[in-house]
């Protein structure tokens, strides 16, 4: 895992049923979605048609060895880190929150830090000044992986959920981007013409992809 193997690219709604998969394994094995449900994949595609234009999505894949078919890639997502609103308000509008999650095996290759590098460059070439990320406690590998990505660790809230039997704290990191606070916000830029720029694959087309 984590080799020139593997690729990173944009999202396409042919991911989301991998994405589904890999974050339910999460819900119903672990405390850090504090769903208590799985969700379906027409929630992730509702999710992902209402964002991807203004909020990168990413993911990392690999191939799968097999022959596309119908509903199926010859690729399989093994990580994925988007960004969604920080709030429907119109005053943070150049604030979001970041999200990440990775297969089991994923953990410790690396990618987790690739996927977050490249979603913070896109997020500061597109006009956004701040990034904020809640992780449900404990979970070092998340707090390692944000505080190597330039995060600072700005509270706690106690309690905050309910999971597995336990009281859950969330701990929240803050990570500002380009001239931060300095300067009032400009234009945005979409996440295609970012993407266009840096050179950031876009989603395959295949026979599931409609």
């Amino acid at each position: 895992m984590g080799t020139s193997r593997h690729a990173i690219r944009l999202s396409g709604p042919a991911d989301l049923a991998d994405i589904c998969r890999m974050v339910n394994h999460w819900i119903t094995t672990s405390h850090v979605n504090f769903r208590t449900e799985p969700q379906e994949v027409g929630e992730w595609r509702a999710l992902w048609e209402a964002g991807h234009e203004w909020y990168p999505w990413l993911v990392a894949v690999e191939p799968t060895g097999e022959v596309p078919t119908a509903g199926d890639g010859a690729e399989r997502v093994v990580a994925a880190c988007y960004a969604v609103p920080w709030s429907p308000r119109g005053a943070y509008a150049r604030t979001v929150e970041s999200v990440i999650y990775l297969r089991p095996e994923a953990h410790g290759t690396g990618l987790g830090r690739r996927l977050y590098e490249l979603l913070l460059t896109m997020l500061e070439a597109q006009g956004y000044r701040a990034v904020h990320a809640g992780v449900a406690q404990p979970n070092p590998g998340s707090d390692g992986l944000h505080q190597r990505a330039g995060f600072e660790p700005v509270g706690v809230f106690t309690a905050a959920g309910f999971k597995n039997g336990e009281w859950r704290d969330v701990a929240y990191w803050r990570r500002s981007l380009g001239p931060g606070a300095s300067e009032p916000p400009g234009e945005l830029r979409s996440v295609a013409k970012v993407a266009a720029d840096l050179g950031v694959p876009g989603a395959p087309t295949t026979p599931g992809a409609g």
